[in-house]
């Protein structure tokens, strides 16, 4: 995950580890996923649904760049970055 440094891909800043721990900071997405967005019925418009697509796109081409299948894209592992703006983060990596 380190190797991703696009916007759009969830960022990974460090990781501890103690004799019985692993602590991994990620960077803060305040924003909600795509999935709580969905379950409340929110209506989309045109040009959010543009936005989202487009940095869902940008992100997953940054992974094919580096050779890398996030394996389990989902509204859930779709967040953005703050309520205010539909600025969409691909995060989850764990099957990738």
């Amino acid at each position: 995950m380190r190797h991703l440094t696009h916007p759009n891909n969830m960022r990974l800043f460090e990781v501890f580890e103690s004799e019985n721990s692993l602590y991994i900071v990620f960077e803060l997405l305040s924003g909600g996923s795509l999935h709580d967005k969905i379950k409340a019925k929110y209506k989309f418009k045109n040009n959010e649904v543009q936005t989202v697509v487009h940095g869902i796109l940008l992100g997953m081409k940054e992974m094919c760049d580096k050779r890398i299948m996030h394996r389990d894209l989902k509204p859930e592992n779709l967040l953005f970055r703050n309520k205010d703006t539909f600025d969409c983060v691909i995060a989850d990596y764990g099957l990738a």
